[in-house]
């Protein structure tokens, strides 16, 4: 799955996932693949998902399929991934944690 996913990032690749959300059944998404990265002892992957039209995080170990698929992703990588860093960046000033949550006080 990894690999999959790492393969995507390079070739700047659409992947549809089946994603099992601890909360509701499974469903499939188109994704655009921005970064994996560790959070909270989980690997998460950072994409765009074309569903929800936002960035989302989804963890790699609730992936049920992964699939590369031939349309290419219409922006750049380095665009893409400056884009989602902006938006952290964004939520970030406004105390909004990396997972789109707001810390209750």
């Amino acid at each position: 799955m990894l690999l999959q996913l790492r393969g995507a990032m390079k070739a700047n690749r659409k992947v549809e996932i089946l994603y099992h959300a601890a909360d509701r059944e499974p469903g499939r998404r188109v994704i655009w693949p921005i970064v994996i990265a560790f959070f909270d002892r989980v690997r998460v992957l950072a994409a765009w998902c074309e569903l929800r039209e936002a960035y989302r995080y989804f963890r790699t170990d609730r992936m049920l399929e992964v699939n590369m698929l031939p349309a290419k992703i219409h922006r750049s990588r380095k665009r893409i991934y400056a884009d989602w860093w902006h938006h952290e960046k964004i939520e970030q000033r406004l105390g909004i944690d990396g997972m789109g949550v707001v810390p209750r006080a």
